[in-house]
């Protein structure tokens, strides 16, 4: 809506479907009047109403979202935590990279020294006998 009351949009943007209450999309659609109104007299942008919309939106992912960190957090913790508490790290683990990250790096490097546009040539030169 920022986009079309700056003028970088042609039309003013459709409501997601099921997304507004009945009540929200009529207050959105009359800040499409007031602002059609003040563009069509040089007028300033009226203010958006975001306060009078945002308490009947239901955020859909924040659960989701907040899960899937926690899983992450809990599974650098359960890696690090041994690596780092008794300075000795669980079978297969190392101390000083417990996540594996310089290993990835370092394979992506050497992959891509062997084909040139790795992982793109890499998956057409090999094939499935490999």
């Amino acid at each position: 809506m920022k986009l079309y009351a700056q003028g970088l949009r042609a039309d003013y943007p459709p409501f997601p479907d099921h997304y507004f209450t009945d009540k929200s999309q009529a207050i959105l659609e009359e800040y499409q009047d007031r602002l059609a109104a003040a563009q069509a007299r040089g007028g300033p942008v009226p203010e958006f109403p975001e306060d009078h919309v945002r308490p009947a939106l239901h955020n859909t992912w924040h659960d989701t979202a907040e899960a899937v960190i926690d899983n992450w957090i809990g599974k650098v913790y359960e890696v690090t935590h041994h690596a780092t508490a008794s300075c000795r790290s669980k079978a297969g683990i190392d101390p000083a990279d417990p996540l594996g990250l310089r290993e990835s790096a370092r394979h992506r490097q050497d992959e891509t020294r062997r084909y040139p546009g790795f992982p793109c040539a890499a998956a057409q030169e090999i094939s499935p006998e490999d």
